[in-house]
């Protein structure tokens, strides 16, 4: 040797083994089994097998010390990786990869880092019982998944197993491009923990609002308003009083509707409204109306056998009745007078009160051919009128009779 500071050997080296496997091979010397490392081998620069025990430690004993590995991919369980660290555990189901930590936070994480420009760090990390997705530039959690599996997004403390904590109000938390779908028939939307949207009475959807279903469609289509059972028709409200429906028009107070009040089903317009039913449509001819102060319009004639309109324009609680009469083959051509009670109950202050309208005619035409006049109809008392006629046919036998007539009065 030239330099006394400098050793040279030209040929391979083995320290604790007869037989180098590079150019310096090293095997342990306590238990010679333990292992034994190798430089510049004929497959690789460094080797290490790791003997009987199977292990292989780099130790860093300084207070945040370092071990890198500088340069080209890392492989464990591959001489052939294609990352900067793959770990391949080949057909078994052993765990690859584990992070301990005995800390709440971090130490049992990752943190996925992007440098560059407008780049941000992300982590995945076990602590406190929950696995966090944790935006660690801002040290916020974007999504928990807890102990119990529920998942929160926006929140550490879900209350079911997904919950988005958003902006609420207005905002818009959760959007998707298809249809959200429940596994069971009574599955739906909650709101504020007292208002539900869903499925109820396992085929039907409806509105619960106040401790109730506000509205319910059945499967056959049947719509409930007030009921959870609409089954008298296609649209059923509640059987309790007050309105049903109300329509505003030109601010609060001017309303149109249907309503129930003391069992009576009441159509309501404003004082200066108007009530109208139309020929095909909105647009069409007006065949009758009922003004908000009271007025009756109709465009047609009445044709009707019973009918009550309980108020007349300018007159207090006038009564108006259609009505027909039919009495038997019992009246022959000069028979008369004949009284009858007015067969809907109607009761008038007076025979001063009221007036009536009638005619006599045969129930079935063209059985007698008779012709019937009617020359005298008035009123009996407060509950029946009298009418007197006569008719001509070509037989003296009595005829059936049916009687039309119209009372007027209060």
């Amino acid at each position: 040797m030239d330099n006394p500071d400098k050793w040279y050997i030209s040929g391979p080296l083995a320290i604790g083994t007869p037989e180098p496997a590079g150019q310096l091979t090293l095997e342990g010397l306590v238990q010679p089994g333990q292992g034994r490392l190798t430089f510049f081998s004929k497959s690789a620069d460094v080797e290490y097998d790791g003997g009987s025990d199977g292990i292989f430690l780099f130790s860093n004993t300084a207070p945040n010390g370092k071990t890198a590995f500088v340069g080209g991919n890392v492989g464990i369980g591959t001489a052939n990786p294609s990352a900067g660290l793959e770990i391949d555990k080949g057909p078994t189901n052993d765990v690859a990869l584990v992070l301990n930590s005995s800390g709440p936070g971090w130490g049992s994480g990752l943190q996925l880092k992007n440098t560059a420009p407008g780049g941000k760090t992300y982590g995945i990390y076990s602590g406190s019982g929950s696995l966090h997705i944790t935006d660690a530039d801002n040290g916020v959690d974007r999504l928990l998944i807890d102990s119990s599996g529920n998942v929160g997004i926006g929140t550490t403390s879900p209350g079911g197993k997904l919950e988005v904590a958003g902006g609420g109000g207005a905002s818009i938390d959760l959007i998707v491009n298809g249809r959200l779908q429940s596994n069971n028939n009574d599955g739906g939307l909650w709101v504020a923990g007292d208002r539900f949207i869903g499925g109820h009475s396992t085929n039907k959807v409806g509105f619960w609002n106040g401790n109730a279903w506000r509205l319910t469609v059945q499967s056959d289509g049947n719509v409930g308003i007030g009921t959870a059972e609409p089954v008298a028709g296609k649209l059923q409200f509640d059987n309790g009083g007050g309105n049903k429906i109300v329509i505003y028009d030109n601010g609060p107070t001017d309303r149109y509707g249907l309503g129930l009040n003391s069992g009576n089903l009441n159509a309501f317009v404003p004082a200066g409204g108007r009530f109208s039913i139309r020929q095909n449509g909105h647009d069409g001819t007006e065949v009758m109306a009922v003004t908000g102060a009271g007025d009756l319009t109709i465009g047609g004639d009445i044709s009707t056998t019973k009918g009550h309109v309980p108020v007349v324009p300018g007159i207090a609680n006038v009564k108006i009745r259609f009505g027909v009469i039919n009495i038997g083959a019992n009246y022959k051509k000069d028979d008369g007078p004949w009284i009858s009670t007015f067969p809907h109950g109607e009761t008038f202050t007076s025979t001063d009160s009221y007036v009536v309208i009638a005619k006599a005619s045969e129930i079935h035409t063209g059985l007698g051919n008779a012709i019937f006049t009617t020359y005298e109809c008035k009123p009996s008392n407060t509950t029946s009128f009298m009418i007197r006629w006569k008719f001509d046919w070509n037989k003296n036998d009595p005829l059936p009779v049916m009687i039309q007539y119209v009372v007027i009065g209060t």
